[in-house]
């Protein structure tokens, strides 16, 4: 049975499903913040700052980075 969130976490999921397109799912990483809707949006937020902000590494490298801590 596929379980469904409702109130203002299936809104913040809405909100990165329309963000993300070709995905189809939410990262487990992101479902473990679902209790607190307000600090997902704000990791979600602060996420895209440190991956796709310019600076000294391309966003190419930090998710390479990524991985590798992942893995």
């Amino acid at each position: 049975m596929l379980e469904r969130s409702t109130g203002e976490a299936a809104a913040v999921y809405d909100e990165w499903l329309a963000s993300n397109p070709g995905r189809d799912r939410i990262p487990g990483i992101l479902k473990c913040l679902s209790l607190r809707p307000d600090f997902l949006r704000a990791i979600d937020d602060l996420s895209g700052r440190i991956h796709f902000s310019d600076g000294h590494l391309t966003p190419r490298l930090k998710e390479m980075i990524g991985t590798y801590v992942s893995a």
